[in-house]
């Protein structure tokens, strides 16, 4: 039982695996595309649109990808009990749909960038909204994730293809979301048609009352998941708020999309982790992987290091030097953030230590935060600064993490014989 326990999270790694490939090549032609037509000026703003957005992602998601997975990975054979749940996130994720345009409304007062693009920003809040009818969390809690590669590639093809044709001059800036959301679409109705041919599940929503509660359950998730994205999308929703060059941005976020392709390899593992050690408890099993995982890890890092001019000239041709510069300090995060996340929810979350996930995921934002902003009134508020600081609130995350893991480790030691650790 066992064996075959960890034989569906090889399988689903692997199928995860697949996708990320494709969120690998796809979203880099898609951002070779822009870059190139756009200009750094014109990419730089569809880049703030973007990091602005990636916190409405994590505000529609809530943590549902966790917590709603947890209860379909527990409940999976009451098709009536995860019905019931799937119309719970979907009535939950409309309500925070309306609370989160609310607060787009008070980004237009104070983000300069945000009112001159009024419509770009409200065609990039709509297309990001739409993604409330991607049913991956019901996926994730049946171990399906070959039908999660499907549904994503199936989305963003489709509007890899609507940009290709359709977007040629900074002119042209209002259709990316709209190709995006048109994609998103076509992947949410394969998706619950897939669901309703294979399960009889179908696309449902729940009284409000009864959505609260996932609300609630999902807020911890929640939390370290935004406090996460802090750590990325942050920076360039400051530079953004200050005014700075589109084009310095657009370096900014070259960089970063390269290091998060790099961090993306990750989410196979940890996707995969997740649902395996809620059902089993293995948490050895987690903790074996790190080692094999890290020196895999530090080979990459190496190799990007020394491939990073041609990495951004492939990424987004000339015109993006800087952001050579700013991704040669940038990847060595990527050393870090592989074992934080996978010590993260797949081991602590999974074991029931999910605050103890967004305490560390908090420090680690709360001093990424107060350094970065302690930059601006000392005049060192540039790109390869702000780098130097990103890795270490990555590092900070990393330590927080082990700490705890070496708390639990400690606390399992005393509590069982030597022989069955």
């Amino acid at each position: 039982m066992a064996s075959e326990s960890k034989g569906i999270v090889y399988r689903n790694a692997f199928f995860l695996y697949l996708m990320t490939a494709v969120k690998f090549v796809l979203p880099v032609i898609i951002t070779a595309v822009l870059a190139r037509r756009l200009s750094p000026s014109g990419y730089g703003v569809i880049a703030f649109e973007t990091a602005v957005m990636n916190y409405f992602v994590l505000l529609f998601d809530y943590g549902f990808n966790y917590s709603a997975t947890k209860k379909i990975s527990i409940h999976r054979d009451d098709c009536r009990y995860v019905q019931q749940v799937i119309g719970r996130v979907m009535t939950a994720k409309v309500l925070l749909v309306v609370l989160g345009f609310a607060a787009m409304l008070v980004l237009f007062l104070l983000v300069p960038m945000l009112r001159e693009y009024w419509a770009l920003s409200i065609g990039y809040y709509l297309s990001t909204a739409v993604n409330i009818f991607l049913p991956d969390f019901v996926y994730r809690g049946f171990e399906e994730m070959g039908q999660i590669t499907i549904r994503y590639t199936i989305g963003r093809f489709a509007a890899l293809a609507m940009i290709c044709f359709t977007v040629w001059t900074a002119s042209d800036l209002i259709l990316v979301p709209v190709s995006y959301a048109a994609g998103t679409v076509l992947a949410a109705l394969y998706a619950f048609w897939n669901l309703y041919k294979t399960k009889k599940i179908r696309l449902s929503f729940e009284p409000i009352g009864s959505s609260v509660s996932m609300l609630r359950e999902g807020f911890v998730y929640f939390l370290s998941l935004i406090t996460t994205t802090a750590l990325t999308a942050f920076n360039a929703l400051v530079m953004g708020a200050l005014g700075m060059d589109p084009a310095l941005i657009a370096d900014w976020t070259i960089a970063l999309q390269l290091v998060t392709a790099l961090q993306a390899l990750n989410d196979p593992i940890t996707s995969s982790l997740f649902p395996h050690v809620v059902k089993s408890r293995d948490y050895s099993f987690v903790l074996k992987t790190l080692i094999p995982i890290s020196i895999l890890v530090i080979i990459l890092v190496g190799v990007s290091y020394c491939l990073s001019d041609q990495l951004v000239y492939l990424l987004a041709g000339s015109g993006y030097e800087e952001a050579s510069e700013v991704f040669r300090i940038l990847v060595m995060l990527v050393a870090f953030s592989f074992p934080a996340q996978i010590i993260g929810f797949p081991l602590l979350g999974a074991l029931g230590y999910q605050n103890e996930v967004t305490i560390s995921t908090c420090l680690s934002a709360l001093f990424h935060t107060v350094a970065t902003l302690s930059l601006i009134p000392l005049g060192m508020f540039n790109l390869v600064i702000l780098s130097y600081v990103r890795v270490a609130s990555e590092l900070v995350l990393l330590l927080v993490r082990a700490f705890f893991v070496a708390k639990f480790v400690a606390k399992k030691r005393k509590a069982l014989p030597k022989n069955d650790f």
